[in-house]
């Protein structure tokens, strides 16, 4: 187990290394983040805090698409054979899955923390329950990652890896959209969890990873 850790450690480094060489590439998506919610504010300054709790998963959906789409297509193929003989393929699909969840829920914060700044004047923000709304953005953004990990490995040879990306993985992504919509809402008007829907969130990242975990092994041998 503690070998597994370590090897799973090691490629999730090797990402954050190589994001960091590239990182003005994930800054652009942070400063596009920073810059929808600066449109936001000054374009719908009445904005309530429901209407803005509908635009944030939305957005956050399009950053997992993003993001996750970007975890496979860094690494290159000559690459890919050479990880293969040091690691599992379980070990590769678990890092990626991590490694997705950490810049989801990273770029879910900038957006949550520059909105809340943004719009701290509005009276439907000053009870605005951040704390809990990062939870929610923690278990979403690993439900997510959960999602787009595997379609995106599905997709990494194809010509048209947005495209299929989407066709993959957007039935299963926006149900969840529409349960943490739902969430968050509940979340602002009573300040407290809907666990129904917690548990659903839950529930699919396990059934996604376990499958992901499985299926994986066959995409990467072959």
């Amino acid at each position: 187990m503690k070998n597994d850790f370590e090897k799973i450690w090691a490629l999730i480094s090797v990402d954050l290394k190589t994001e960091y060489r590239n990182r003005y590439d994930s800054y652009g998506l942070y400063l596009f983040v920073m810059v929808v919610s600066y449109i936001l504010y000054k374009g719908t300054e009445s904005m309530d805090a429901f209407s803005y709790n509908s635009i944030f998963w939305v957005l956050i959906l399009v950053l997992s698409t993003n993001f996750a789409l970007r975890a496979f297509t860094k690494t290159k193929e000559e690459e890919s054979y050479f990880l293969y003989h040091l690691v599992s393929s379980y070990h590769i699909i678990f890092a990626k899955l991590l490694y997705n969840w950490i810049v989801i829920f990273i770029g879910g914060v900038i957006f949550l923390l520059s909105s809340i700044i943004f719009h701290s004047s509005l009276e439907s923000f000053m009870t605005f329950p951040i704390v809990l709304f990062i939870i929610l953005l923690l278990v979403s953004s690993l439900c997510l990652s959960s999602t787009f990990s595997l379609p995106s490995a599905l997709v990494l040879t194809s010509n048209n890896k947005g495209t299929l990306l989407g066709i993959l993985s957007f039935p299963i992504s926006i149900p969840i959209t529409l349960v943490c919509i739902n969430l968050g809402g509940e979340l602002i008007s009573k300040q407290t969890w809907n666990m129904s829907g917690l548990l659903l969130l839950l529930s699919v990242v396990l059934i996604m990873s376990t499958v992901s975990l499985f299926l994986f092994k066959y995409n990467w041998q072959s």
